[in-house]
């Protein structure tokens, strides 16, 4: 016996658009940790953007569940893609451009060059 999913147009959609997202995300991790380094941000400049990737995704997790339990599954999943591409981007656009200072490079005196 075949499995049901196999023939079903919309599971083949979404099963692509999750390998491109799973893709792209274990992408940006890397590149963000490559930014740090080479920006001077050392191990603890690495640390310290990962703890904060993390940090953000606990406090955002119970409201998050909420959310996703009274809304339409396809909106909340088609929403959060969109707003994840956007934010990816936003910390493409800002680690990429010298001002203002990377977030790992605060709490040093001296300026960044």
């Amino acid at each position: 016996m075949a499995a049901p999913v196999r023939g079903n147009p919309r599971f083949a959609r979404y099963l692509a658009a999750n390998q491109i997202n799973s893709t792209g995300t274990a992408m940006a991790t890397g590149a963000v940790a490559f930014a740090v380094l080479q920006s001077g941000g050392g191990a603890a400049g690495i640390a310290m953007t990962f703890m904060g990737q993390m940090l953000a995704g606990i406090v955002m997790l119970p409201f998050s569940g909420t959310v996703a339990d009274r809304l339409p599954r396809v909106r909340v999943i088609v929403v959060v893609q969109i707003v994840v591409g956007l934010l990816v981007a936003a910390e493409a656009a800002w680690g990429s451009c010298r001002w203002p200072c990377p977030a790992w490079r605060w709490p040093r005196a001296r300026p960044c060059r």
